[in-house]
């Protein structure tokens, strides 16, 4: 490649190299080859994505040595990722090159094409590479400022935050918002990834190669000889490997020593007591478990009845909801879904109340602890 065709390009069109430049072999459109051309005359740095995917729309892209036939798969590929409006050039030099839409492109003699980077950050479709380009940008010099801001621990937040959003959209079984929210998860992934890679620590490949090796290693009943009938089985071979990975005995003293704190409450409590149950610590059904919250009942009963200290009171209820939450163990409850069912429940219910009180002429916000009641009765 005559390296002033590429400078001629980059000087007629005004691209900015300090942004990027994908530089694209036209021969190399399977083979991935990865390289750097540097030092064109303004000393700015091309970059050769040779490795990333054909198309790139958040760079401009000039490939070369193109022939007849992968000048037509190329326009194939980026069919995908561009609008038909967006606006490509195509030729032999930099000197001749012809403008036309993508949509419009007939072109089938050209050794070279240039094409632009989108503008109004519209396209057909994006891939996780573009995230990972877009990402860059906003974290660059002339990125997003609260982006530029973030660090491991402040991205802690908008993780869990994201995580319970995919959730929510999943219990409302709306795949759309599911997509959605699946997607601003990921965006949280690749951040942090991004921050490691930052910080020459990790990046996204070093977490998806490790998931690969992972699912493969622990997954011994598929890939390996280990025999596993039942998903209880499944799930008892995934922790045997998993301790032999963490260089944990079997009789290791700390049975919780990978339940971390930053769960749910809920969701950690049931965790430590089915751990618990695991090594026969554990009442023998249900019943045991019904009587305990009785027991439980009793002393917080008498924790208030005696004016206990706020402390002690507070002592009580934990005991309440840890018992209620063996309960829901024994009888294969999930208790973290059960209270978000009854706080939508409770919500469902409030604002059938609030319809029916503007029915009746009332306001709940000026009704009486009596008319309140009535009208919850009446949507139950």
């Amino acid at each position: 490649m005559d390296v002033k065709i590429v400078q001629n390009i980059v000087d007629k069109f005004g691209i900015n190299l300090e942004n990027g430049l994908n530089l694209r072999n036209g021969k190399e459109l399977t083979k991935h080859v990865q390289a750097k051309i540097k030092d064109i005359d303004t000393k700015n740095v091309l970059n050769f994505y040779g490795n990333s995917e054909i198309a790139t729309p958040t760079l401009p892209s000039i490939w070369f040595n193109l022939s007849e036939e992968n000048l037509k798969y190329l326009i194939r590929c980026i069919a995908h990722y561009y609008p038909k409006q967006h606006t490509i050039y195509c030729g032999n030099n930099a000197e001749d090159l012809n403008s036309s839409t993508l949509g419009d492109f007939s072109c089938s003699l050209a050794k070279i094409l240039y094409i632009p980077q989108l503008t109004d950050n519209t396209k057909s479709a994006h891939t996780l590479n573009d995230i990972k380009l877009i990402m860059a940008t906003l974290r660059s010099k002339d990125g997003c400022p609260w982006d530029k801001e973030q660090t491991f621990f402040s991205m802690r937040r908008p993780l869990i935050e994201e995580s319970y959003e995919v959730v929510e959209a999943i219990t409302k079984g709306q795949s759309e918002d599911i997509a959605e929210e699946l997607g601003d998860l990921l965006l949280n992934i690749v951040f942090i990834a991004h921050l490691g890679e930052e910080n020459n620590e990790f990046d996204l490949e070093n977490s998806i190669n490790m998931l690969g090796q992972k699912l493969i290693r622990r997954h011994t009943h598929v890939f390996g000889d280990i025999t596993a009938k039942t998903g209880d089985a499944a799930l008892k071979n995934w922790e045997e490997v998993k301790k032999s990975e963490k260089n944990i005995a079997q009789e290791d003293d700390d049975i919780f020593y990978n339940i971390p704190l930053a769960f749910p409450a809920l969701i950690r409590s049931q965790k430590i007591q089915k751990r618990a149950a695991a090594i026969g610590f554990d009442w023998e059904n249900v019943a045991g478990a019904i009587d305990k919250f009785h027991e439980e009942v009793a002393e917080f009963d008498e924790a208030i009845q005696r004016n206990y200290s706020q402390d002690r009171v507070a002592d009580e209820i934990g005991d309440l909801f840890f018992t209620l939450v063996n309960i829901c163990r024994f009888l294969h409850l999930d208790a973290e879904d059960i209270v978000r069912s009854a706080n939508d429940k409770f919500l469902n219910r409030f604002d059938k109340m609030k319809k029916h009180a503007k029915k009746s002429g009332k306001d709940i916000k000026n009704s009486t602890l009596d008319e309140l009641e009535e009208f919850w009765q009446a949507i139950k």
